[in-house]
């Protein structure tokens, strides 16, 4: 096994994808530990969710190799990828908009081993779900979407959950309690976070380490332990 690789629960190696012909990341390289929160940060367009996509088996053309746990799963199908412990909040399009809060829940965690109280767990941290639980999806507010999304990403108990945006559409109140979540999620169930974020100050307050997507480049930030005394991060980062 390549040294890089010890120890790591996610690997990749020489990363390239895109859409059609147009190749939108290259050369990606870098190694997940188990227990890391990551933070993936950069201006729109960047690469940061053809990344995540990349790493979920949703496109069709990937070069060089992504390992996790050890395997090779580089142009497995996302269904094969979910099985090895790995899930992924897609901005609401993995919800069924005509089905119940209840039944989208359910069928997120549909044939994974969480446990019952584990899932109990996962829905009390979001109170306003409990309440919406018949409600169809499709009259859910865009807030009430993401939580549900986010909560739907840990239904499965995942190893790794690649989170895109998870604060998108929340108050501040709300982007906050996400947060809170994530960390308590990571610290007390030991699930590793892949986060693309666009909130930086938020997201830095939990990340254990950050990277910089620009121009389809990723390099990690070593010294972001200083960066929210900063006033204007955006800058800090993205000019």
């Amino acid at each position: 096994m390549p040294e890089s690789e010890v120890g790591s629960m996610l690997s990749l190696n020489q990363v390239a994808a895109g859409y059609y012909k147009k190749q939108v990341i290259r050369s990606i390289g870098f190694d997940v530990a188990e227990g890391d929160i990551i933070a993936i940060l950069g201006a729109n367009g960047s690469g940061k969710s053809t990344l995540l996509r990349a790493i979920m088996g949703l496109l069709g053309q990937v070069e060089g190799e992504i390992r996790f746990m050890g395997e090779n799963i580089t142009g497995h199908s996302p269904r094969t990828i979910v099985r090895c412990g790995i899930t992924y909040l897609l901005q609401d399009k993995n919800m069924f908009p005509d089905l119940s809060v209840a039944d989208n829940l359910a069928l997120a965690g549909y044939g994974s081993l969480a446990t019952i109280d584990f899932r109990h767990e996962i829905i009390s941290l979001f109170p306003k779900l409990e309440e919406l639980m018949p409600k169809r999806v499709g009259l859910l507010s865009g807030g009430e979407r993401q939580m549900l999304g986010i909560a739907m990403a840990f239904m499965r108990k995942p190893r790794l959950a690649l989170l895109d945006e998870p604060s998108a559409g929340l108050s501040p109140q709300l982007v906050k309690r996400v947060m809170d979540i994530i960390k308590g999620v990571n610290s007390r169930h030991g699930v590793t976070f892949l986060i693309v974020e666009q909130n930086i100050k938020a997201v830095l307050e939990i990340a254990s380490r950050v990277f910089i997507m620009k121009n389809g480049i990723l390099k990690e930030n070593h010294a972001f332990a200083n960066l929210l005394l900063q006033d204007n991060l955006k800058e800090v980062f993205f000019s």
